[in-house]
């Protein structure tokens, strides 16, 4: 789990001016900021059971781990594929190569 100084309220963000990253299962809303701050957001169309909703952010925020200290951003990530049952190895790699391209 991200630690508290590096969690983002969704309902104050804006996407508005930010680059886009657009993935297989997920895409990358991204600011420049002093310091690392991630937020996943899960829809209902995507994931209709709330537990798929809540594992899936329990993934991608564990992959988004690694970026906390070498990573200066605000990152929004939209989900686009219900991926509740991939294991976080696979989501970490799909992060990675959006990331870093």
């Amino acid at each position: 789990m991200l630690p508290q100084k590096n969690r983002l309220n969704l309902a104050f963000y804006r996407t508005h001016g930010s680059e886009h990253i657009k993935g297989e299962i997920l895409d990358i809303y991204m600011e420049d900021a002093s310091v690392f701050k991630a937020a996943v957001k899960v829809t209902k169309k995507v994931a209709p059971k709330a537990v798929d909703r809540n594992r899936i952010r329990r993934i991608v925020l564990e992959a988004l781990v690694p970026y906390t200290n070498n990573l200066a951003k605000t990152l929004v990530v939209v989900i686009k594929k219900n991926f509740a049952t991939y294991k976080t190895q696979k989501v970490s790699e799909e992060l990675k190569k959006l990331l870093n391209d």
